[in-house]
């Protein structure tokens, strides 16, 4: 619910308040994930970490987005790649 919040008032605001959503989706999918019990947690955030960087990458023109897009991409990463490291 807050993704969906956050999106629609980052759209009418700056590209500086798309950090929320980027933040609260992947949050969103690891707790439905854990509601239905599935342990693939680590494939589909990969996924959603490689969809910010290549969105990134492909809005260009607008640099704000395009930074913000490409920051949360390698910041989802990073902390992927540590909770795999330590599991």
């Amino acid at each position: 619910m807050y993704t969906l919040f956050f999106g629609a008032y980052t759209v009418a605001g700056k590209a500086i308040f798309g950090y929320l959503p980027a933040a609260y989706l992947p949050l969103a999918i690891i707790f439905t994930l854990k509601h239905f019990n599935s342990d693939a947690w680590l494939p589909v955030l990969t996924v959603l970490a490689i969809l910010y960087f290549v969105i990134g990458i492909a809005v260009r023109a607008k640099e704000e987005w395009s930074v913000m897009l490409r920051n949360s991409a390698l910041i989802l990463g990073a902390l992927l790649s540590l909770r795999a490291l330590f599991l």
